[in-house]
């Protein structure tokens, strides 16, 4: 429990912003910022006692349960004492955007684990992976962008060791498109981004995976007209290797790019 000296949830100065009276999670004769100062303070054994007794249950608790997914496999399993806790609910105020997509997007360091680790248990756990953020991104798209971890994140969703389940779907909706058009006209597919932010390794296991080399942005553009514009050379291989088509609007902007293209 927070002690007389700490600041209440009416002090607009608060370090803790999501420990208001609106994210009371229960009712229970305790301070109603208990339930997320219990995962602040890092006490599994408090979180998962309130968790058994209802808390964590209602959307106003979308922060705590960030902060608990941050913290690894101990405190998301305290949380889980409570079988009504939602663990990629929809953050308040954020036009849609679930914890999932916020975790995704988090770096690597602000996790006390493995951010890895947390992002297979919550696939465990039933995490839909194809659920869309606010500009219909899913999970394949917001890993695309990231060079650094993509490949180790992709992987849980469609190499190999991935969960059967979550495998076909992410394979099945490999080409889908992100953007707000319901009828997937608009918006750019998991492929395109991953090469517009030259993370190769993502662009291979989503070939490898079946994504379409030819399929267009919002812009007409196919993603080999991107490669070769930013003179990815290794991603221009990987896209010839699986049937990308060279068009002549396509400029070689390098010797070993014009190597490359002359080769087709």
């Amino acid at each position: 429990m927070l002690d007389g000296k700490s600041r209440s949830q009416d002090d607009p100065q608060s370090p803790w912003p999501c420990c208001s009276s609106e994210s009371t999670l229960y009712d229970l004769d305790v301070p109603s910022e208990t339930p997320a100062y219990a995962v602040l303070s890092g006490s599994v054994t408090q979180a998962r006692e309130l968790a058994a007794a209802g808390a964590y249950s209602r959307p106003s608790d979308a922060w705590t349960i960030y902060e608990a997914c941050l913290q690894g496999h101990p405190m998301i399993q305290a949380l889980c004492a409570n079988p009504a806790v939602d663990l990629n609910p929809v953050i308040l105020g954020q036009m849609g955007d679930r914890v999932f997509h916020f975790l995704l997007r988090t770096s690597h360091a602000r996790f006390s684990s493995s951010k890895s680790e947390v992002v297979k248990q919550l696939l465990q756990h039933g995490i839909d992976p194809l659920e869309p953020d606010r500009f219909g991104n899913t999970a394949l798209h917001i890993i695309a962008e990231a060079e650094q971890e993509g490949l180790q994140l992709m992987e849980l969703l469609l190499g190999d060791d991935a969960p059967s389940d979550v495998r076909a779907s992410c394979v099945s909706n490999v080409d889908r498109r992100n953007g707000l058009d319901d009828a997937g006209e608009r918006g750019s597919t998991a492929l395109q981004i991953a090469v517009l932010n030259n993370n190769e390794a993502c662009v291979k296991l989503l070939l490898e995976r079946g994504a379409s080399p030819h399929s267009e942005g919002l812009s007409n553009k196919t993603p080999l007209y991107f490669a070769v514009a930013r003179n990815y050379v290794g991603i221009v291989h990987f896209l010839l290797e699986h049937g990308a088509i060279v068009e002549a609007d396509m400029v070689a902007h390098s010797p070993e790019m014009r190597i490359v293209l002359s080769r087709v």
